[in-house]
């Protein structure tokens, strides 16, 4: 589905894109675009986007790794709060989504790891993306828990190398927190 396909689904659909690309919200293209590398698919009754998604649970002492803010390529900052996560690809297990999370999002390589990854569980949720709002959005979220001592102790921020691919995020900046 290119763009303008995407658009007139968006219009039967009665999404209101109006507010997209403003504030926290994500661009019509980035929706595109993430269709289009099979990132999430579109379901018409109701409509929304579907999601496998990869949550990386990283610990060092009690804290656990927080990505605290992202950064877009235009200048705009939006809060997260999350652990290191990635949209899961088509026919890719949560382990290997986790290793290319890993990989994409703070630079380590498997061999940087302690020991293998762990698949914890799944779980599943709806709800409206604060990526794409009015667009309703089904998450299967996947836990794999990994160690490593390769990361900074202190906060740090990584450059996203798929910004240059088209990614609207160009900077991730991290935290070792204690969960609250």
């Amino acid at each position: 589905m290119n763009q303008s396909e995407l658009e007139t689904w968006l219009v039967a659909a009665r999404i209101d894109t109006s507010n997209w690309g403003h504030n926290n919200a994500k661009t019509v293209a980035d929706l595109a675009r993430e269709v289009a590398n099979g990132e999430s698919t579109l379901h018409v009754d109701p409509p929304r986007r579907v999601v496998q998604v990869v949550q990386v649970s990283l610990w060092r002492d009690e804290r656990v790794l927080i990505e605290v803010e992202q950064e877009f390529g235009d200048g705009r900052k939006r809060e997260r709060g999350h652990v290191p996560s990635e949209k899961m690809l088509p026919n890719e297990d949560p382990i290997g989504a986790a290793l290319r999370c890993l990989k994409e999002e703070l630079g380590l390589d498997a061999d940087q790891l302690l020991g293998s990854p762990r698949y914890i569980n799944s779980s599943e949720k709806m709800r409206d993306s604060p990526s794409y709002p009015g667009l309703l959005s089904q998450f299967t979220m996947h836990q794999v828990l990994v160690e490593t001592m390769a990361l900074p102790d202190e906060n740090f921020s990584t450059k996203n190398e798929a910004h240059a691919e088209g990614d609207p995020i160009a900077v991730s900046h991290w935290a070792w927190q204690h969960p609250s």
